[in-house]
């Protein structure tokens, strides 16, 4: 939710109404939970993100909770994340109609965007870490050998997944190990 924008109002900047849908409840989902909203008929889509370790929270269970949601209802699609008052509206959005167009749709849109979204942000902080920690990226297939003072770590895992066939989690594993060996 935008700082500026009080909670129950429309916000200026997107036109979102930030407000808490009080039908979810006011804590971090499990999978099992997400499973019972999805199975419920008040939603027509129900999708968690980012999953984290529950524990990471100091909750008591061994599954991995969200904090972050995707609903859709007969009429729109809802990206919802957990703030201190309960589930809050970030995104809401309705099919276009003369498209054909899904609630469906639009929270599989949605849900491309977040993932995007945080894609995104993830990367500015690795740029930020891997530039205050200075890595030594050393590539274990070739001689590809830079610093972090000399490329962007989005280079070397472009290299990595270009050059030799990397999946993104195998480069992204021989990245950190190159920025935890710098610290």
């Amino acid at each position: 939710m935008h700082d500026e924008t009080d909670l129950g109002e429309v916000c200026p900047e997107c036109g979102t109404h930030h407000r808490v849908i009080e039908s979810i409840p006011a804590q971090p989902l499990t999978q099992s939970l997400v499973e019972e909203l999805r199975e419920s008929t008040n939603f027509t889509f129900v999708r968690g993100t980012n999953w984290i370790s529950a524990e990471d929270l100091g909750l008591s269970t061994d599954q991995e909770v969200t904090e972050d949601l995707i609903i859709g209802t007969q009429t729109k699609a809802l990206y919802l994340q957990l703030y201190e008052p309960g589930w809050v509206v970030e995104i809401e959005e309705k099919p276009f109609e003369d498209e054909d167009e899904t609630v469906e749709d639009v929270a599989q849109e949605i849900l491309l965007f977040v993932s995007h979204d945080r894609e995104e942000l993830l990367f500015e902080m690795l740029e930020i870490i891997s530039t205050e920690l200075d890595p030594t990226y050393d590539c274990p297939e070739c001689d590809y050998l830079e610093t972090g003072g000399s490329t962007l770590a989005r280079n070397f895992l472009f290299h990595l997944t270009e050059s030799h066939n990397y999946t993104g989690e195998k480069a992204l594993s021989v990245l950190e190990e190159c920025t935890l060996d710098s610290g």
